[in-house]
C-alpha cells in the first residue's frame, strides 16, 4: 500500500520535476519522517516547482513566503488586531498557519525574521502575543537558498540549519532531460497535470507507520558511531548533534519503509548520511586549505566504520498468522532467513543441529513461507525484530542449495560461521 501510493505521488511529480527522481524520493522520505527540507541550488533549477508540485500530488494547504529584507516576523506567524465592531483583538494567522510552507530564498531575509521559523519547525506551534497557537498537522517547511551572488544576504545560523532534518542540492539536468522539459512546456504547464493521489490524512498514516520500523541496537550503535566520528575529527569544528543523530534513525526508518521493509539495514543509514549530516558541520580552515568539504569528510567516515556491523539478527513471522517461525540474519549485504533458531533446528535431511547454532539459507527472497523442505522451528527468540515473511530458493542447483550456520553465544553474539551445502531430499 505504501510502496504503490509513494510510487503513485513520485510519478505525479516527475511530471513536472524531470530527470530528478533521487530528488523527490528524498524529499518524500523526509515528510514521511517528520522532517523539513532545505534546497541549497542555483536559480532556475526547479525549487519552487519542486515544493508546488509536492502540495498537489500530496493535497497538502500550500503557503508561499517570498523572503525580502523587511519581510517581518508578522507576515510568518501572525499577529493581532483590533476589530473595531466587537472592540476585541482578533488574531490573523500567518503564513506558517499550512501542510506545506516554501520559505523562498530564507536567507535574503533578517535573523530576526528567520528565527520566527525556530518555534514552528520544531514544536509545531507559534506563540503570538503570550498566546500559543497549534499549526496543521502534517507540517512541513520546504526552504530554498541560492548560494551564488549572497552579497546581502544572511547566512542561516547553525541553530536553524540544524533543524532541517536533509539540506539538497538539485543541480541542472541532462541534455536529454533538458529536451524533455522544454517538450513538456510546448502547450501548457504541467504543474496543471499533476493529481492529487494522496491525502494528508496518508501522509500522517505514513509519518505514524516509521514508529513501528523495527531498528536493531546495531544499527543504532553504528549510526552513533558515525555521528561521534564527525565531533572527533580535527578538520571539523563542530559535529553532528544528537538531533542530527534523531535526524538520521528517522530518515533511515523512510528509506526502509520506500525499500518495502520493516526494518532498518545499514544500508538505509549510508544512503542518507550525506544529506542528513554535511549541512550541520562546520569545517575549520585547514580542511578548505586542503580542498575538502563535509561530504568528503563523511565519505571517508562511511569508509572507516563501514564494517562495525556486519550481521544485524531479524525475526520472521508467516504471513498468514503472524507466528514467528525463524529468524533471519543481515549478512554479507543482504538478509537471509534462518530457517531454525539457536535453541532446535532439524533440516530436511533429519540432521539435527546442537543448541549454539542457527542454519539460514543463502538466498532470502520475499514471499509466503515455503515449508516444503520439511523443516521444525521450535522456541523462536523474542528479543529480535521482525522482518517480512521469506520464500527459500535454491543458490547451487536443482536439489543442492547453499546455507551457513552460525555457533551462537550464551549472549546470542555470533561466535562463528561457516558456509555449507544441504541436499533438499
Amino acid at each position: 500500500m505504501i510502496i504503490e501510493q509513494s510510487q503513485h505521488i513520485i510519478d505525479e511529480v516527475s511530471k513536472v520535476f524531470i530527470g530528478k527522481d533521487e530528488i523527490i524520493k528524498k524529499v518524500l522520505m523526509t515528510i514521511y519522517a517528520g522532517g523539513h527540507i532545505l534546497l541549497n541550488d542555483a536559480p532556475g533549477t526547479g525549487k519552487t516547482t519542486l515544493a508546488l508540485a509536492f502540495s498537489k500530488a500530496l493535497g497538502l494547504d500550500y503557503k508561499r513566503i517570498q523572503f525580502t529584507t523587511d519581510t517581518l516576523p508578522s507576515d510568518i506567524v501572525g499577529f493581532t488586531m483590533l476589530n473595531n465592531e466587537t472592540q476585541k483583538f482578533e488574531f490573523r494567522s500567518g503564513a506558517v498557519f499550512s501542510n506545506l510552507l516554501l520559505a523562498d530564498e530564507i536567507n535574503r531575509t533578517s535573523p530576526k525574521t528567520q528565527a520566527a521559523l525556530l518555534e514552528a519547525m520544531e514544536e509545531h506551534n507559534v506563540t503570538v502575543d503570550g498566546v500559543t497557537y497549534d499549526l496543521p498537522h502534517p507540517f512541513i517547511t520546504i526552504a530554498t537558498q541560492n548560494p551564488m551572488g549572497s552579497a546581502g544576504t544572511q547566512p542561516l545560523p547553525e541553530s536553524q540549519l540544524d533543524r532541517f532534518m536533509i539540506c539538497l542540492s538539485i543541480g541542472y539536468p541532462n541534455l536529454e532531460k533538458q529536451i524533455e522539459i522544454i517538450k513538456s512546456r510546448r502547450y501548457d504547464n504541467p504543474i496543471e497535470r499533476i493529481e492529487e493521489v494522496a491525502s494528508k490524512e496518508n501522509v500522517i498514516e505514513v509519518q505514524n507507520y516509521l514508529s513501528s520500523v523495527r531498528i536493531s541496537d546495531d544499527v543504532l550503535k553504528y549510526i552513533v558511531l558515525l555521528c561521534e566520528k564527525t565531533r572527533e575529527i580535527p578538520l571539523v569544528e563542530l559535529g553532528v548533534s544528537p538531533r542530527g543523530v534523531l535526524a538520521l534513525v528517522q530518515m533511515a526508518k523512510a528509506h526502509a519503509v520506500l525499500e518495502d521493509r520493516i526494518y532498518v539495514i545499514p544500508e538505509d543509514v549510508q544512503y542518507v548520511f550525506l544529506d542528513v549530516c554535511a549541512h550541520r558541520m562546520i569545517l575549520r580552515p585547514q580542511a578548505r586549505i586542503e580542498g575538502l568539504d563535509a561530504r568528503d569528510i563523511l565519505n571517508e567516515i562511511l569508509k572507516e566504520i563501514k564494517n562495525q556491523c556486519d550481521i544485524i539478527l531479524v525475526d520472521i513471522h508467516a504471513e498468514a498468522t503472524s507466528e514467528k517461525i525463524a529468524m533471519g540474519f543481515y549478512l554479507d549485504g543482504k538478509v537471509t532467513c534462518v530457517v531454525g533458531t539457536h535453541t532446535h533446528v532439524q533440516t530436511a535431511d533429519n540432521r539435527i543441529l546442537p543448541k549454539g547454532t542457527a542454519y539460514i539459507s543463502d538466498l532470502g527472497m520475499v514471499g509466503p513461507y515455503n515449508s516444503s523442505l520439511g523443516i521444525n522451528v521450535n522456541n523462536a527468540i523474542d528479543k529480535f525484530i521482525t522482518c517480512r515473511p521469506v520464500r527459500f530458493e535454491m543458490a547451487e542447483g536443482p536439489n543442492i542449495f547453499s546455507a551457513v550456520v552460525l555457533e551462537l553465544a550464551e549472549d546470542n553474539s555470533v561466535k562463528s560461521f561457516e558456509r555449507i551445502l544441504f541436499n533438499e531430499e
